[in-house]
């Protein structure tokens, strides 16, 4: 088989095959691998982004400072894109999507 200069049909079916064995295992091993090392981050993430979640919880005023300086960026932009003044427009909530 691999000293002929040709192959048979059976044979270049088999060896196509075999590559596309070849691919779909790697395929499957690296998703293996990205979904364990997701799992292993998440465990050692997860404490880290309690233990900052009780932070932002406890600094009120830095997290109304934030909302205030997101209405004003909202608001300029769509003052901006409606062609009006900032001044009328009435936001009543923000939802992120």
């Amino acid at each position: 088989m691999w000293g002929k200069e040709t192959m048979s049909i059976p044979e270049s079916l088999l060896i196509s095959l075999l590559g596309i064995v070849v691919v779909f295992s790697v395929l499957i091993i690296l998703d293996l691998a990205v979904m364990v090392i997701s799992k292993v981050l998440r465990m050692i993430l997860g404490a880290t982004h309690a233990g900052q979640a009780n932070q932002v919880t406890k600094g009120g005023a830095a997290s109304a400072d934030r909302d205030s300086e997101l209405l004003a960026i909202l608001a300029s932009a769509i003052s901006d894109d409606l062609g009006i003044r900032p001044d009328q427009l009435k936001i009543k909530s923000i939802k992120e999507i």
